[in-house]
């Protein structure tokens, strides 16, 4: 009996002796407040019905309710909503004034991030972002750091408070000078993944290197022939991966041809790790799979991703052939669709078991290989 009763207060309300309201406080506790001392009638009510009740209020207290009349609900809210998207908030780019960087620095503030550019020169930085910084809305997001590769202090200042760092570090092909791939390509990467190992705010490190680096055959090959800047590049590639950062690498076809009109005829096609051993794309395009992969750290994490494009209708004369004239939302989906290469920090994992027992060449076999004879 006494079961039944309380069941029926549940529902109603009511008992003997008092007439009882149920109120929801904060935290989705339920408290009573006494209204009256009129002793009401007991009435006869379903004994299903309170735990109907009952499983009612669950499910409201599990959907979060903006209130306009409180501004604390809804940043609450707000909140939660941000941290379930995984979303980035802050981006460093290394390599920000070269031709590949600033395209990335662009596509990252339209985007709505802050960036933080590591320079060498405050004034090329200026004359490469005028447009960004002449916006009075857009140059609230777009700051610089004076870094040097050689100097660790610099860089973790850099890389400070970032979500995400992103490396567009490169030798220069117009500075003939042997060491620039072992400096810049190798050592000045690895420099930067340390410091951003050290910073404990970056989760998420991209590093765009080149077409070749996994597997040298030709034409890829032919880089090599520019003070092994592959071979260095590969380097930084397994810093990365032992590193235990959450990685993407982008490793990008031939960039020297195509102009930034290139994407309207040629579609960008994304491939997974060694499995493309040519080809060309934009650097407007690199720069759109860059800024995927810095609004989407879930579906890029820990993935290769080589990149290539194909003519659109290749059937029919250029003039002729169909203009891609928007943005290429295909991207996204195409990474999706490519498996994780997994954290080889992890030990006894598939990725693990593969840079553990990865084949080592020899000099000989690995000159063999990058002169594209093997």
């Amino acid at each position: 009996w006494r079961r039944t009763e309380s069941r029926r207060t549940m529902a109603t309300g009511v008992r003997h002796g008092a007439s009882i309201q149920w109120t929801r406080t904060r935290g989705s506790v339920l408290s009573c407040c006494s209204r009256s001392k009129t002793k009401a009638a007991p009435t006869f009510v379903d004994p299903s019905a309170g735990m109907r009740m009952k499983m009612k209020m669950k499910m409201r207290m599990r959907i979060p309710v903006a209130c306009s009349s409180s501004s604390s609900s809804s940043s609450s809210v707000a909140t939660v909503k941000e941290e379930s998207s995984g979303s980035t908030g802050s981006a460093y780019v290394a390599g920000s004034t070269g031709r590949t960087g600033q395209r990335v620095v662009r596509e990252l503030v339209d985007a709505g991030l802050k960036v933080k550019a590591g320079v060498r020169s405050s004034d090329k930085f200026r004359d490469t972002f005028d447009e960004i910084l002449s916006s009075q809305d857009k140059a609230t997001r777009l700051s610089y750091e004076m870094t040097s590769l050689e100097d660790a202090e610099s860089l973790e200042r850099g890389v400070s408070g970032a979500d995400v760092v992103v490396c567009c570090l490169g030798a220069p092909e117009d500075e003939f000078n042997f060491d620039n791939p072992r400096r810049i390509d190798g050592d000045g990467t690895i420099a930067l993944i340390d410091a951003a190992k050290a910073s404990g705010t970056v989760e998420h490190f991209i590093l765009v290197t080149s077409l070749g680096t996994g597997r040298f055959g030709w034409p890829a090959s032919i880089l090599n022939l520019f003070f092994g800047v592959l071979h260095h590049k590969r380097r930084a590639e397994e810093h990365l991966l032992a590193s235990g950062l959450r990685y993407t690498i982008v490793r990008p076809g031939g960039m020297e041809r195509p102009t930034d009109d290139y994407y309207k005829e040629h579609k960008m096609v994304v491939k997974g790790e060694d499995t493309q051993f040519g080809g060309q794309v934009s650097r407007t395009q690199v720069s759109w799979c860059v800024k995927e992969c810095v609004l989407n750290p879930a579906v890029c994490e820990n993935k290769v991703l080589e990149l290539v494009t194909k003519e659109i209708n290749p059937g029919k004369k250029k003039d002729e052939a169909k203009a891609f004239e928007e943005y290429d939302t295909s991207v996204i989906d195409q990474i999706t669709k490519i498996k994780s290469a997994g954290d080889p920090t992890v030990v006894g994992s598939p990725a693990w078991y593969t840079a553990k027992y990865a084949y080592t060449p020899s000099k000989l076999d690995a000159l063999v290989r990058a002169m594209g004879f093997k």
